[in-house]
């Protein structure tokens, strides 16, 4: 499967949790999504910025980042 797709499936799973309040804290929802796209190398793909912009999206009107 295509990493972006998971990243930005995993993005918007893990904004909805934080937006249900099941994470004590942002950097709970955030961190997992870091590592994973590091991990698959999607953030060497796309670059920080892009990576970023992606969790943005998934995260917007969720939560402020």
């Amino acid at each position: 499967m295509n990493p972006l797709i998971v990243l930005q499936a995993r993005a918007e799973a893990r904004a909805l949790l934080f937006a249900s309040c099941e994470y004590e804290n942002l950097g709970e929802a955030l961190t997992p999504l870091l590592v994973y796209a590091h991990e698959s190398g999607i953030a060497e793909a796309i670059g920080a910025d892009a990576t970023w912009q992606t969790i943005r999206n998934a995260f917007e009107g969720k939560a402020p980042i």
